[in-house]
């Protein structure tokens, strides 16, 4: 789950501030909850949707399956981009081998 706090309180022209105060929260309870915060009590989701003015599904975004697909789709790249590297490196290593080899010879 992703919490869009931070995207629908500046669609309503808030500040963590502004939030903070509205919510009778620290500064620094809001920026958790907009940077870090993956699971949410109930209770707090109803007093931010209340003084938000929102449902709870606009703030709440759940990972689907589309988003696990991309990252295994970037980790699969960057395996093969790895494998890569290192079929080169053995290609050069064995070409400066056969010269080292003509240059004793």
């Amino acid at each position: 789950m992703k919490l869009m706090l931070a995207e629908v309180r500046t669609q309503r022209d808030m500040t963590q501030e502004d939030l903070a105060k509205a919510m009778k929260m620290s500064l620094g309870g809001i920026q958790y909850l907009e940077y870090k915060a993956t699971t949410l009590k109930l209770e707090l989701l109803d007093q931010l949707c209340e003084v938000l003015d929102c449902e709870p599904g606009d703030l709440i975004k759940r990972f689907d399956d589309e988003i696990q697909a991309e990252g295994r789709i970037a980790r699969e790249k960057r395996r093969q981009q790895k494998s890569e590297r290192m079929k080169q490196w053995w290609a050069d290593k064995r070409q400066q081998s056969k010269e080292e080899k003509k240059n004793v010879a």
